[in-house]
């Protein structure tokens, strides 16, 4: 039986004895270096999916997959592949740290805790000064915990603008306004822009002077749209103060009749509180395209002249004022910008001239001026709607004549508005319209504290590696079979299997070695009781 004894303990000898150097890594770490390995390719494919999809819109993935949850997936892979490694390190480290010098044998217990978990380890930080290797893996460890949460971190989702579909504006470079038959039989069928310029000249006119009527509105289906600069026809105007001209010759006692070189009167009287006049040059008691201001610019391709006087005196004293308005067809350019639903547009009159519109007045149909902006307002009575209006306005404010200036200027916007929509020649512009999409944005300095465990649990593994190659002990790790071979007949004799807190009462009193027996043919854990009493602790 004794030799049975003997033959058994050299065979156990043996298996337990140390490798060859390369024996050690390729059999007794090959698990831990392929776990390790695996999980630096799941780094690098975590690194290689945010790179192909950073500023990208977001990936619609089958079966309701997310970016963030391959990523978290990959992440979970990455603490997964560490631990293997990383647990079985401390645990090869409760070894060599009792092969390098005599320690408690309590602190065995602390490094099998510490390769269990995220307590455990937490527990070995925090009980005294070790060795940094296995600080190194009871820290890896802990910080795994957070690993996969700090990496979703890196991946966020930014709304952006991009260009969606077309957006369109109209404008025109001819007027040709479409007629209706009505007006195609009409004798006066070519001095008519059509009903929608006489709704046109309406709608300005009867607008708050005070809201400006704004550019043609832009189709923009997304509520996001840019278009280049470009340019219209359009009607714009010129207002000029002719108060000077007006000359006077009395009538009859008490009755005054001021008038303007063109054939524009009022008709003034001692009991007649206030006068309006609105003449325009295309009526036949006017002089036939008569301007008065602007008789040195003959190139303006002109409408009409719109003449409004205006007299508050009773008679006494000349108090009348006289206002010429002279609407043209121009070439405006427009900048349009449309934002969250909002039109923006800037515009310039670059052109006024027949030679630049290349046409002469002849070539331009005759708005129907001559029948809305004309009329009288005397003694309380208005002749017409717009002398109405006029007088509303002017005696409203105290007869300030720039009012005037915002009633037109609706009334030219207006026009040019109905002119781009109806001249005839259907040009659009088109422009960009753009949407909203969420995108890929990559925080990279996250992948930061993933790349830090993958490195962490490089240097502890070959750490691990080397100091085990130092101490010439063999590879046992985690083997609990290790453990039972490895306690000397001391600690066997002087400790029973009681309570786990006596274990941990006894152990602190204890201090071991891992040194090899008297003839060196197997490693054992050799106790040092101190003289104290093993069995007197409870």
């Amino acid at each position: 039986m004794g030799d049975e004894k003997e033959s058994g303990s050299s065979t156990t000898s043996q298996r337990i004895s140390p490798h060859t150097k390369h024996a050690a890594v390729v059999d007794g770490w090959a698990k831990e270096l392929l776990s390790w390995l695996f999980g630096a390719l799941c780094l690098g494919a975590i690194a290689v999916i945010l790179r192909t999809s950073e500023g990208r819109p977001v990936p619609q993935l089958r079966f309701g997959l997310t970016l963030n949850a391959i990523v978290a997936l990959f992440s979970t892979l990455v603490k997964v592949a560490l631990m293997s490694p990383v647990t079985e390190c401390i645990s090869q480290l409760k070894w060599t740290s009792f092969a390098k010098a005599e320690r408690n044998l309590y602190d065995f217990h602390q490094f099998d805790l510490a390769s269990r978990g995220e307590w455990g380890s937490l527990l070995f930080l925090l009980r005294g000064k070790k060795s940094s290797l296995p600080c190194l893996g009871a820290v890896i460890t802990v910080a795994a915990f957070a690993a996969s949460t700090l990496t979703q971190q890196a991946v966020i989702y930014s709304p952006r603008l991009t260009p969606s579909e077309n957006a369109t504006l109209p404008v025109t470079q001819l007027y040709s306004p479409r007629q209706s038959p009505a007006y195609e039989s009409s004798f006066r069928a070519g001095y008519y822009g059509g009903v929608n310029i006489r709704n046109a000249i309406n709608i300005g006119l009867w607008t708050n002077s005070t809201k400006p009527i704004q550019p043609l509105e832009p189709a923009c289906s997304t509520g996001n749209c840019t278009w280049p600069a470009y340019r219209s026809l359009g009607v714009c105007m010129n207002m000029a103060d002719i108060s000077h001209l007006v000359t006077e010759e009395e009538s009859e006692p008490g009755t005054f009749i001021r008038s303007l070189p063109n054939g524009s009167f009022l008709n003034i009287s001692n009991h007649v509180p206030s006068t309006i006049n609105i003449s325009n040059s295309q009526q036949e008691e006017i002089s036939s395209n008569a301007t008065l201001a602007f008789q040195d610019d003959p190139g303006y391709a002109r409408i009409a002249s719109v003449f409004v006087m205006t007299d508050y005196s009773r008679g006494r004293g000349t108090n009348t004022s006289a206002l010429e308005f002279l609407l043209y067809f121009c070439t405006r350019e427009y900048s349009t910008v449309v934002v969250n639903g909002r039109a923006s547009t800037n515009e310039t009159i670059i052109s006024a001239t027949n030679a630049n519109l290349g046409a002469n007045n002849d070539s331009y149909p005759r708005v129907e001026v001559d029948y809305i902006l004309y009329g009288d307002f005397r003694d309380g009575n208005a002749s017409t709607d717009i002398a109405d209006l006029f007088a509303t306005a002017l005696f409203t404010h105290a007869g300030d004549l720039t009012l005037l200036l915002g009633i037109m200027q609706n009334m030219v916007t207006s026009l040019t508005n109905t002119i781009r929509v109806d001249a005839g020649d259907g040009t659009t512009i088109i422009g960009t319209a753009y949407s909203y999409e969420l995108y890929v944005q990559v925080q990279w300095y996250w992948l930061i504290f993933l790349a830090g465990l993958v490195l962490g649990s490089g240097v502890l593994l070959l750490g691990t590696i080397f100091q085990s190659q130092q101490t010439k002990i063999a590879v046992w790790k985690s083997s609990i079979l290790a453990v039972l071979y490895a306690l000397d007949e001391t600690i066997r004799k002087d400790t029973a299997l009681e309570s786990t807190k006596v274990l941990q009462a006894r152990t602190k009193q204890v201090t071991a070695h891992l040194s090899r027996d008297g003839n060196r043919s197997k490693w054992a854990l050799m106790a040092d009781v101190d003289g104290q009493d093993m069995g007197g602790v409870e």
